[in-house]
Parts: structure tokens; sequence; C-alpha cells
């Protein structure tokens, strides 16, 4: 996140760097703790260590290559073992489809792990974990493994990774019902607002010239919400808009979500207010959502 949270914030690049710097230690230790006294995959600290990790190497961070080498022994296990194919298919392992073997594929997709017969058995199990458009987590645990806009966000990137080809329909139709429920569904949180754009970017990243309209308007609307709900989410206080409860990280992950709509030019914050029951004043601009 805090890599992903570079370009967002209106600081120096020196000093936005520096944090970087000053922070970066500090995970990969606490990583590299986690792994050598549990053998469980936490998407916590394994999934979205390797993630961060792997990001700020290549914007030009220095990073441990010794602990992030055994984070991702460790972490990638279940998919390069011996039995690594008769444990997927077997279910041995599995805790959650989503997050944690969506996170799971987005950790080794980072890595550079190719599409093999045990990616795709991950990758075609969260597939067929959908439900009415969207994927849920039966790890109920607020604030973590609770948006169903996270695990729905999640599963649509791991599939367009580790899907294979023979199987492209299924993928595609997938994508697209989750595409449609993120349009049609409304945030409860902070989280689920970030995951939601997201979502909306993963879900239309390869969307034909056609329906490129259709894929950055909506996207462009729920950036505008994140931006305008950032100054009262970061302070948590009583003027934090009454329709959206705060997270666990309520800076970190709509930055992530700003970075990953990228392409979507934001002129100001949005001057709207949210009140319990108020339709998002983002989507008045392109009718129903």
């Amino acid at each position: 996140m805090l890599c992903l949270a570079e370009s967002f914030r209106p600081q120096s690049d020196s000093a936005t760097r520096a944090a970087i710097t000053r922070a970066l230690p500090l995970l990969q230790k606490s990583a590299a703790e986690f792994s050598s006294q549990r053998s469980c995959f936490s998407c916590h600290h394994n999934g979205l260590s390797i993630l961060t990790l792997r990001l700020a190497g290549e914007r030009g961070f220095r990073i441990d290559s010794k602990t992030l080498s055994v984070v991702e022994e460790k972490t990638f296990r279940v998919l390069r073992a011996p039995q690594a194919l008769d444990e997927a298919v077997q279910a041995t392992n599995l805790s959650d489809p989503t997050p944690n073997d969506s996170l799971l594929l987005m950790a080794a997709h980072a890595a550079g792990l190719p599409l093999d017969l045990p990616t795709a058995v991950h990758a075609a199990r969260i597939t067929r974990w959908q439900r009415d458009g969207h994927w849920t987590t039966s790890d109920f645990r607020p604030p973590h493994s609770s948006s169903l806009f996270a695990a729905t966000a999640t599963a649509v990137r791991s599939i367009r990774w580790y899907m294979p080809s023979e199987l492209s329909a299924e993928r595609d139709a997938a994508v697209e019902r989750a595409h449609q429920r993120l349009l049609a569904t409304h945030p409860e949180s902070t989280e689920d607002a970030a995951f939601r754009v997201m979502g909306l970017v993963w879900a239309s990243a390869e969307a034909a010239p056609t329906n490129e309209t259709r894929a950055i308007a909506p996207i462009k609307n729920r950036t505008r919400r994140i931006v305008s709900l950032l100054p009262a989410v970061v302070s948590w206080g009583p003027d934090s808009p009454a329709s959206l409860a705060p997270s666990a990280a309520p800076a970190g992950v709509p930055a992530a979500a700003m970075a990953n709509a990228g392409s979507v030019t934001i002129a100001g914050p949005a001057s709207a207010r949210l009140h319990p029951g108020d339709k998002d004043p983002a989507d008045r601009d392109s009718g129903p959502a």
C-alpha cells in the first residue's frame, strides 16, 4: 500500500521515498518472523508482503533479497511442491478461496510464477466459488476478510492471470458478471469503495475498444468519490460520511485504488457529501449504476 500510494499524496518525491524506506525494514522483519513461526499461508503476512516488496523492488527501493526468498519459498510451497497438483485437486490445504487463494495467486504473479496445473486448479476453484456475480469469504473477521468487494476484486485479478486458455469462456463470463455486480452494488465502507474501483479497473482491463467508454466512465466516478472521502476517512472524525464505515487502513487502500485507476484524470474532490440513504453522487454523472 505504501508503494501504491507513492504517486497520490502531495508530498515531495524525496519525502515519500524516505517514508517508504523507513517502513520497508519493519515489513520485511514482520514477514520473515511470521514465516519462521507459521506453516500456513497468510494473506497479510505472506501475500500482501510479497506484493509490496516486489513492487518496491521494481520502484528502485532496496529489498533484502534473502528475506524475500525465504518468505516466497514458504508461501509458494503449496504451488511448487512435488505434491502440489494432488493437494490442489483434493483441496487439501484449502482455507478460503477468496481472498486467501486469490491473494496467493496475485503474489505468485508478482513473483513471476508461470501458469501451470497447480495454479490453474486454484484459479478454476476460485472462479467456481462465485455466487450471484460476486465472491464471498468463509473466514469473516472484520476488518480482515470481511469485504465482499475485496474478495470480488482479488478474485477477478487472479483468474485473469491463471485461468487456462481452455477455460477462457468460463473466465470471461465470471469477470463480466463481477463487473455488473460491482457497478450495481453500493459500498458500505472505505475498503468497499476502494476495492470497487480496483475491481472495475481489473474487470475492464481487457475490454474491447468499443466498450472503452463503458469501462472507464464508472471507474472515473468511483475514483472521484474516493477522493471526496479521503479527508474525513483519514481523520476518522465525526465528519466522516455516515454511509461509510472507516476501515483498518484508511489512507492506504483508497490510495491504492487511485494508483490502479491511474489512467483516469481527477480534476478535484467531489463537493457532494453522503448521508444515509443517499445515492452515490458519482452515479448521478452516468445514469444508473
